[in-house]
Order: structure tokens, then C-alpha cells, then sequence
């Protein structure tokens, strides 16, 4: 039996998500596939155009079985925490092949590219690259270029799809390490365009670039699954979230816990404490914020942490909640051992664990953003059923 397992973040779902679904079942021809998905928020600390609950019922129109969120606090998190835990998910689910896109659609060259990156002198370049004043990209690809002369694996190393998937094998080999478990992996290569492209050039267009006509309020239904779904306004969204963060630091009785907070180190509180007054725009907040050591993306993870206050904790899933399946997921689940089926949740209304606790915020926190102040109610429902 072949059980396919997908990680998606559908921001927005378009048409490459589709020609990665399609393409990775017509290579493994799977009986069941399962998607782990991220929910109301994004890895790199984006809002989600759309709500998880839609995300749900698309991905079962798609053909996917059974649906599995990634809670907050493993989903906006590092590309390590993200992919270890979308791993450990699927693989609790019994898949037997692992897909994923990437702009490398070389396994064994990805393996070399992920070799590089667990050796210690290429962490020990690093480190002092990053010392000696260099940008985290710049200190990347200096660190990588002294292991290695070939410039193409180097310029490979700096696509964000490729990053992923070398984050992705690196969970499965260790769950092959640690369990015995052998899952077979499915690179599917990025076609059209890439993932920073701000223009949208074909049906195939990046969520980049459809994020970008969204933001604009110009018509993006071409590049869209679906657009009947409703979409947010993304620029009203983030004109909220700014609000909420520059409250968070205006309300100054707890200002000196904040190094308490997820993600919070050497101080950058304080940095992003002063620049709020000086940043009228969400973007320029977050531009203002970085410095070469910290990224857009830990600062827009942080921003969000900040937000709802949470606190320093082990960034690992410990129970599997079930969003959506088909009539074939819901056979499938019936055969798992009673181990597995005693993590599986399939609503808030008898189960909150401190991951689900902040899920929940999460959901209330997206449906103020998004003047859709219901939608925490959703989350003491049962599954979507298809």
C-alpha cells in the first residue's frame, strides 16, 4: 500500500499547487494522501490569504484524504522546526513517500547540498562570517563557496524551495535513523517561476507575485484555484496587525518580560521598540527591525509571537489534529494502532493542549485581522467531511 504524504501552504492556493498535487500522484500512484497544511499563519510569519477551515475543503476537492494542520507554534517557526514536524506528522500517518517541490530537482544533489550544510566547518564559517558583519545570505553563501566551487549548487542553496526540501530530508533521514522507517522521497521541480517573482508572467504564477496583486486590489482570479473562496484584503489585514503591535509595546506594563517571548534574543525587543514610532507601514516595520543577523522572516515570526504573547517553549507537535478527510482517509485512520489514534484530535471542544491553546489564539487573533471575528468557532467542529 502506497500512502503519499504533502506539506502545503496554499498563500494563495493556485495553479502550481495543483501541478505539484497531480504530478506527485502520477509518480507514486498512492491509495491514500495525506496533507499536512499550515494553518491561519505562515512559516515565514505571513497571514494566510486564506482561512484554514476553506484551505481544508480545498485540498479535499483536490483529491488529498486526510487533512492534518501544522499548529501555530510549529508552523511559524524556522524551516528546521517546520519540516521536522510536518515529517513526524505524515510519518505518524503511515505514508510510505514524502513529496515536495524544489527549484533542484536532483535528490543526490540536494543530499550533497544538505551534507554541506550539517558539517561543522561550514556551521563554524558561518558563525564567523556572521561575526565578521556579513548578512545571513551573504554569510550562507561565502560559508558554502569555501566547500565547494561548484557555483551552481551554490546558487541552488539560496532558493527558498530548495532550503526546504534539504530541511525536508534531513527529517526524513533522521526518522530513518531514529525509527528504522524508511520513506521514499518524490522531488518535484518547481516549473514556471520562483518563488520571489512579483509579477505574474503565466497561469503558473508565483503566491508571491499574486500576494503582490492582491495588496495592489487588482485582479488576480486567473492565478487562483478558485476564486470563490473568500480571500482577505491583505493590505486592511496588516494595517490591523500593525495597530495590535504597536499596542503591544505602547502598553508598557509588562515591557521588560518581553525577552520571555518566543524568539526573543539579545535584545531585539528593544529594536523593534523603537522603531515602531518611526514605521507608519507593516513592511517598513519589519524592514526597519532587520539587521544583517536577523532576517524579514524571524522578524515577522516574532512580530506575531509578540502579538499573542507567546512564551519560550519546545516547538514540537505531540498530537495530530484532523482537520478534513474523504470516506478513503477516514478507512484509513480505522487501521492505526491505538497509539496513534489516542493523539488524534479532531476538534478543541474536549482536547487543548498548550499547542492547541495557542492554535486557538491564533484562529481569534487571524479573525480580528480579517473582520471575521466568528471564525474561532469553527474549532470546536468536527471535521470537514467530503
Amino acid at each position: 500500500m502506497k500512502v503519499l504524504g504533502l506539506v502545503l501552504e496554499l498563500n494563495p492556493p493556485h495553479h502550481g499547487h495543483k501541478y505539484f498535487i497531480d504530478k506527485a500522484k502520477e509518480i507514486v500512484k498512492p491509495d491514500v494522501v495525506i496533507a499536512v497544511i499550515s494553518t491561519n499563519f505562515t512559516m515565514r510569519g505571513d497571514i494566510s490569504v486564506i482561512n484554514k477551515f476553506d484551505k481544508t475543503r480545498l485540498c479535499l476537492s483536490l483529491g488529498i484524504d486526510i487533512v492534518l494542520e501544522l499548529p501555530y507554534t510549529a508552523c511559524v517557526a524556522s524551516a528546521d522546526y517546520f519540516c521536522s514536524n510536518a515529517v513526524k506528522m505524515l510519518a505518524a500517518f503511515g505514508v510510505t513517500n514524502i513529496a515536495f517541490g524544489a527549484e533542484l530537482d536532483d535528490l543526490e544533489e540536494l543530499r550533497k547540498l544538505k551534507n554541506y550544510y550539517n558539517s561543522p566547518r561550514y556551521n563554524h564559517l558561518l558563525t564567523s562570517y556572521l561575526d565578521s558583519g556579513l548578512s545571513y545570505s551573504s554569510a550562507c553563501n561565502k560559508a558554502l563557496l569555501s566547500l565547494t566551487k561548484d557555483l551552481k549548487l551554490v546558487e541552488s542553496f539560496s532558493m527558498p524551495n530548495n532550503t526546504l526540501a534539504i530541511q525536508y530530508i534531513n527529517a526524513i533521514d533522521k526518522l530513518r535513523e531514529e525509527n528504522n522507517r524508511k520513506i521514499e522521497i518524490n522531488v518535484i521541480k518547481r516549473i514556471e517561476n520562483n518563488y520571489f517573482d512579483k509579477e505574474a508572467t503565466s497561469k503558473i504564477a508565483s503566491a508571491t507575485a499574486i500576494r503582490e496583486l492582491m495588496k495592489e486590489n487588482r485582479d488576480y482570479s486567473a492565478y487562483v484555484l478558485d476564486s470563490g473562496y473568500d480571500y482577505i484584503d491583505l493590505r486592511e489585514s496588516y494595517i490591523r496587525l500593525l495597530l495590535l503591535i504597536k499596542a503591544r509595546f505602547i502598553i508598557r506594563d509588562d515591557i521588560y518580560e518581553l525577552h520571555n517571548i518566543l524568539g526573543v534574543k539579545e535584545g531585539i525587543e528593544n529594536r523593534i521598540d523603537n522603531v515602531c514610532e518611526i514605521s507608519p507601514t507593516y513592511d517598513e516595520l519589519v524592514e526597519n527591525a532587520c539587521t544583517k543577523r536577523y532576517t524579514p522572516n524571524y522578524i515577522r515570526r516574532l512580530l506575531l509571537h509578540l502579538v499573542l504573547k507567546v512564551p519560550q517553549l519546545e516547538q514540537t507537535v505531540e498530537n495530530y489534529r484532523v482537520l478534513g478527510f474523504s470516506k478513503n482517509g477516514e478507512e484509513h485512520i480505522k487501521d492505526f494502532d491505538k497509539d496513534v489514534k489516542a493523539k488524534i484530535i479532531t476538534s478543541f471542544k474536549t482536547t487543548l493542549s498548550v499547542e492547541n491553546e495557542y492554535e486557538l489564539k491564533a484562529t481569534k487573533l487571524y479573525g480580528l485581522l480579517t473582520n471575521n471575528d466568528k471564525l474561532f468557532l469553527q474549532e470546536y467542529q468536527i471535521p470537514i467531511k467530503k
